[in-house]
């Protein structure tokens, strides 16, 4: 068997499908998310702070630390993901009030669920996946003990002496102190059937 067989055999999905919009406001683009089941987790960035978020409505969301609450609209950046999708909004050039969003998921049942349904159809986009691949990145940092005792329900401290503190909406019975963020990697295969990276796609933290 050849190398380029053995990846085939291990691919899992066969399409990935996406919608791209070109200017949408950010509380539009995260009110697409927020009637799909499951837990989202969030990425931010915005001029006073990054790190790992929860959404708690379409223009708020949980920061760790002090738990407080942040206007989404304060981010110039932010990357939604779920075991399902993943959505990436960011601003491009100098226009603050909407960016540029797209959203990849390897289900395409989930556009026929509202609000996708009502979006229009040529935002949409499918394509062909050679292969899938999956890794993790480790966060830095480990559990600390003394936080458990002052933690938000769904939420977890990773403590280095050399950085502090930073929260993240996890929750684990697992005795390990390390925590993952999980990634899918796409490839799709060129005109002269090599592979060629398409896409990453945050899943989840494990």
């Amino acid at each position: 068997m050849t190398a380029k067989q053995e990846l085939q055999d291990r691919t899992e999905g066969e399409d990935l499908f996406c919608w791209f919009a070109e200017a949408i406001s950010l509380n539009e683009a995260v009110s697409l998310t927020l009637t799909l089941e499951g837990r989202s987790l969030l990425l931010a960035y915005s001029p006073t702070w990054c790190g790992f978020a929860s959404l708690n409505d379409s223009k708020t969301l949980i920061q760790g630390g002090k738990f407080e609450e942040k206007k989404i609209s304060d981010c110039f950046e932010l990357r939604i993901f779920h075991p399902r999708f993943e959505l990436r909004w960011a601003i491009r050039g100098s226009e603050t009030s909407k960016g540029q969003a797209f959203f990849t998921t390897e289900e395409a049942d989930i556009f026929m669920e509202p609000p996708f349904a009502r979006l229009q159809s040529d935002q949409r986009g499918k394509s062909a996946v050679f292969f899938r691949g999956e890794g993790k990145y480790l966060l830095w940092g480990t559990k600390k003990d003394f936080y458990e005792k002052t933690e938000r329900e769904g939420w977890v401290s990773m403590y280095d002496h050399r950085i502090n503190t930073l929260q993240i909406p996890f929750s684990s019975d697992r005795s390990s102190k390390q925590v993952y963020l999980r990634y899918f990697e796409y490839f799709t295969e060129d005109a002269f059937g090599n592979l060629e990276f398409a896409f990453e796609q945050l899943r989840d933290l494990c």
